[in-house]
């Protein structure tokens, strides 16, 4: 997500003014995961960023063997989510052999597209990149890279934060306020009211998107069943303001009534989060990041 983030702020400056971006960059990183994710980044390559990068970014959808990048426009035009859920399988088909595992990658990068984008007031970046990784065993993966983000001032956990503020909740967010009388007891200066909101926002039947009581929150819950399902192992986060919130199988269990604890007891309403599961970060990132890596394996992809 770093390269992503990094070409937008490219393209900001271009867009500001700026004709000629002199870019010292070098990967330094021996991780062969980190060097191919940057060799399919569009500053590889690339050290004077001029106006050719603003073609680049702006270009709608651009799809290669191994890459799928589009930008989803913040319109409300929902045919562009279904194009990329149908888009998905097709461009997956040559690295994945499992039906099952394509469908559902398709929703969950759907439902993450849709997230970003309609929980804000911006537009989406979707990057989803796959290639062969060889493990220090020898073992031969597939990792599949989605990174989904969108630039805005409403953060993921905004509009649900103004609910609680306002005691006025959408529908089944109700079960936000069962919660909070045991939470807010536990704020502290790391520990606040956004942190609570952010991790509230993954509840089942939660929504922020507007204009859609009790229908939301089964999208976000999709994307945690299947890392808990269908991952060999993962590396998936999600970022939006000051805080960054990691997906870790251990604490993501979803109960009968579709809650998720985030901690060891698995209990949403009497137990605050894992603090290995959030951080509060130095820097304050407007939008949303979503940063899903995972390793298939075996049956399910292709050699």
């Amino acid at each position: 997500a770093v390269l992503n983030v990094l070409e937008c702020i490219l393209y900001d400056l271009l867009k500001s003014g700026f004709r000629t971006i002199n870019l010292d960059f070098e990967n330094k990183n021996p991780n062969p995961i980190a060097k191919q994710l940057y060799e399919q980044s569009l500053i590889y390559n690339n050290d004077k960023i001029t106006s050719s990068f603003l073609t680049k970014f702006e270009k709608k959808k651009d799809i290669g063997l191994s890459y799928y990048r589009a930008i989803v426009k913040n319109d409300g035009k929902k045919e562009d989510i279904s194009n990329i859920y149908t888009d998905i399988p097709v461009f997956l088909n040559t690295h994945v052999r499992n039906e099952e595992i394509l469908d559902k990658v398709a929703e969950v990068v759907a439902e993450v597209v849709g997230n970003a984008r309609d929980h804000s007031n911006g537009d989406c970046l979707l990057n989803l990149k796959v290639f062969d990784v060889v493990s220090l065993k020898h073992q031969k993966f597939k990792l599949l890279s989605v990174v989904a983000l969108n630039i805005s001032d409403i953060k993921i956990y905004t509009k649900l934060k103004e609910q609680i503020e306002n005691n006025n909740f959408v529908g089944n967010n109700k079960i936000v306020d069962n919660a909070l009388e045991y939470h807010k007891k536990h704020f502290d200066s790391k520990y606040v009211l956004d942190v609570f909101a952010f991790l509230s926002t993954f509840q089942k039947s939660v929504t922020t998107r507007d204009n859609s009581e009790g229908s939301g929150g089964t999208g976000l819950t999709t994307l945690i069943n299947f890392l808990i399902e269908q991952a060999y192992d993962e590396y998936c986060y999600v970022n939006s303001g000051y805080y960054s919130f990691m997906f870790k199988k251990d604490c993501l269990k979803i109960n009968d009534d579709g809650t998720i604890g985030f901690n060891d007891k698995n209990d949403y309403y009497t137990s605050i989060p894992s603090e290995k599961l959030w951080n509060v970060n130095t820097i304050n990132f407007n939008g949303t990041i979503y940063n899903l890596d995972l390793l298939l394996k075996g049956d399910m992809v292709n050699e």
